[in-house]
């Protein structure tokens, strides 16, 4: 038997910990069953533990509203003659502002202002059937609307671009479902350094074709701001940009009732330039991959990851401990860190922009060797940290500031610039990996289709990562298959490096054989030095399989014990045959069963 040590954790080993949990909510019927290990830390673990009954309190509520809103429905419908505040409270749970939710897919967007008979006054009602995002949306225009009341009508073209672009950033861009802090940061600098300096002051009712068609104009032949590239001219990525911006300003414009028609449409959109972002191609990846290896290990790990991943920064960033899936090879992305630049702050969105962003991407066994290598590292520097401030409180992220906070989202860019620098490589920047990454598996990936580049791209759309499309089966395993011939080392099993490594048979004899001749082929080596050699190779190449307690393991439940560690440890290794010169051996006493 386990010792436990808190609630629902069980002490397997050092530094390993069973969470088994099994509960049920009478009311709601909502339950949560949880069985898993995790080679980490007790108060990580806790952690872990109270992520999942934080989920299941969730759960509980959500389901407690269905409960709510179904009940309230069967009660009005059979007291129809009685219809009381109090119903109507169980009836309709406020979900957003103005926004209550009255079942699945059922959302009533109510707004009233003022006083009934007074200027100003506004009451407004109406269901919506569909996402809250509808919803949402439906609120947003009557409130526009009735801001817009405040000028009348033959005046609204008069108010200038720049009073419009309060109206349209309070309105419409605000951070929240959709519009990330990101996106809202880039709206407002396009706005203060390409828009309004050269269109503010212009009121709506004067901002003709003509004006708009010369505004694009002197924009493409526009010089960049940035030191050291005065002399270049902004790219058509830029200024597409800016345009679109401007177009959904006038857009809104006309939704709004202040103009008409929207006079940029007869603009035509500036083109974007298909080869102005620099790739890698495959060739060239492994080149990089192999010059990586020499770097600090702050830098290959990130590195290594968004070449493998294609992850934005902010993904990479915003990667907890608890993200890196051993069982299946994969990271997890949840959340994203960004630089909220109009507080001065970095943040850490706990939910991407959009449902899509959240995703599990296959990663090669040999990126996962890095992550451990690294994960060694930020050990010895959290203690550090723990030295010179005792107070400190490590955070789960798995890349840290130098002083252990969330790390800064230029840091990984500044890091890549230096050593593309550095080796005088092609300048590909940081996104560039993600765009080589896309590429890579859309032109080379034969067992791949664009539906399923998107899902681990993260797209919400096929369009933004293809023209087209074609139906296929969820293959996100299959991705990694096109890194296999980067690592030119054999795959092995968990239950075969085991077996070399406890000295236990977790692997025919055969096989076994087979693994000590492939890594050390000397004759003259007898079975015990070869396994000594090749237990301290895995374990240095492998440190994680250093927490596997093999002890009470026996004949009936080996096969549930090895699927176990499965989950915690992988599956998958790769190994080379071993360079005996300067190895150093541990000497451990261990019997070969």
């Amino acid at each position: 038997m386990y010792e436990s040590v808190e609630k629902y954790i069980y002490k397997v080993g050092e530094n390993n910990y069973r969470i088994k949990i099994q509960k049920k909510d009478k009311e709601t019927g909502v339950e949560l069953k949880v069985s898993e290990n995790h080679k980490l830390p007790l108060d990580k673990v806790v952690k872990i533990r109270d992520k999942h009954l934080e989920e299941f309190e969730e759960r509980k509520k959500l389901k407690k509203i269905d409960y709510d809103v179904t009940n309230a429905e069967v009660v009005e419908a059979s007291q129809k003659t009685k219809k009381s505040k109090t119903k109507k409270k169980n009836k309709e749970v406020l979900v957003d502002k103005y926004i209550y939710q009255l079942g699945p897919s059922k959302f009533r967007v109510k707004i009233k202002k003022g006083t009934k008979g007074e200027p100003g006054y506004f009451d407004f009602s109406k269901v919506v059937y569909g996402t809250i995002s509808d919803a949402r949306k439906l609120r947003d225009k009557k409130l526009a609307e009735n801001k817009l009341e405040d000028t009348p009508n033959e005046g609204k073209g008069k108010i200038t671009l720049n009073e419009f672009s309060k109206i349209f950033l309070e309105m419409h861009c605000q951070p929240g479902p959709g519009h990330s802090i990101t996106t809202y940061d880039g709206v407002v600098d396009k706005l203060n350094n390409d828009i309004l300096p050269k269109l503010g002051h212009y009121k709506l009712e004067k901002l003709t074709t003509l004006v708009l068609q010369k505004f694009i104009n002197e924009l493409l032949t526009r010089k960049k701001r940035q030191k050291g590239k005065e002399n270049e001219t902004i790219s058509s990525t830029t200024a597409n940009d800016v345009y679109r911006l401007l177009r959904n300003m006038l857009n809104r414009a006309v939704d709004w009732g202040y103009i008409k028609t929207n006079p940029i449409l007869k603009v035509p959109t500036p083109p974007v330039s298909k080869n102005e972002k620099e790739t890698f191609n495959k060739e060239e990846m492994e080149a990089v991959f192999q010059l990586l290896k020499n770097e600090d290990i702050v830098t290959k790990c990130m590195s290594v990851i968004v070449l493998f991943t294609g992850f934005r920064r902010g993904e990479l960033l915003g990667l907890h401990i608890d993200d890196i899936n051993y069982g299946s090879s994969s990271l997890h992305v949840a959340r994203d860190v960004v630089r909220d630049k109009h507080n001065h702050k970095i943040v850490e969105n706990p939910k991407p922009k959009t449902e899509k962003s959240v995703r599990d991407v296959p990663v090669p066994d040999f990126c996962l060797e890095i992550i451990d290598e690294y994960l060694e590292w930020r050990e010895r520097k959290i203690q550090g940290l723990k030295l010179k401030n005792p107070n400190y409180k490590e955070i789960d992220n798995l890349f840290l500031s130098e002083v252990g906070e969330l790390m800064r989202p230029e840091y990984p860019s500044k890091k890549w610039r230096e050593f593309i620098a550095k080796h005088k490589l092609k300048e590909v920047c940081l996104h560039g990996l993600r765009h080589s990454y896309c590429t890579l598996q859309m032109n080379e990936n034969t067992k791949l289709g664009p539906t399923d580049v998107a899902k681990l791209m993260g797209h919400s759309q096929l369009s933004t990562t293809f023209h087209y499309s074609h139906q296929n089966t969820d293959k996100r395993e299959e991705a990694v298959s096109i890194f296999e011939d980067f690592s030119k080392g054999k795959p092995f099993t968990l239950n075969q490096v085991l077996s070399i490594c406890t000295g236990r048979k977790y692997a025919s004899t055969n096989e076994i054989r087979n693994i000590l001749d492939y890594l050390l082929p000397f004759e003259e080596l007898n079975v015990t030095d070869k396994m000594n050699y090749c237990r301290c190779e895995i374990l240095k190449k492998y440190p994680r399989l250093k927490g596997i307690d093999d002890n009470g393991v026996n004949v009936d439940n080996i096969f549930d014990w090895l699927e176990e560690q499965q989950k915690t440890y992988g599956e998958k290794f790769t190994l080379n045959p071993i360079n005996l010169i300067d190895m150093e051996l541990d000497n451990s006493n261990f019997v070969y069963e």
